[in-house]
């Protein structure tokens, strides 16, 4: 969910630099932050995202590997623990 409240975070500065009317910007700012809210509270993960975060759960409980945010992109890497911590 904090994916989403950054984008809506971006839209807001987005929106403040090119606004017009500087006194609408409270109004601009609190009617975002419903929607991010109202989005985040109606958000059911599916049955695949539900699954996926089964199996990552039992992952992190084997101490042979190590799970890891990659680099670039959204996903996961998972890595043999003796071959991280050699690098």
């Amino acid at each position: 969910m904090k994916f989403e409240h950054q984008c809506f975070g971006l839209i807001h500065q987005s929106v403040l630099k090119n606004i017009v009317d500087k006194g609408q910007a409270g109004k601009i700012k609190a009617t975002l932050s419903q929607l991010a809210h109202t989005y985040t509270a109606s958000h059911r993960p599916s049955q695949n995202d539900r699954k996926e975060w089964k199996i990552l759960k039992s992952l992190s409980r084997n101490k042979n590997i190590v799970i890891l945010k990659p680099d670039k992109g959204n996903g996961v890497a998972v890595l043999d623990r003796e071959t991280y911590d050699k690098k």
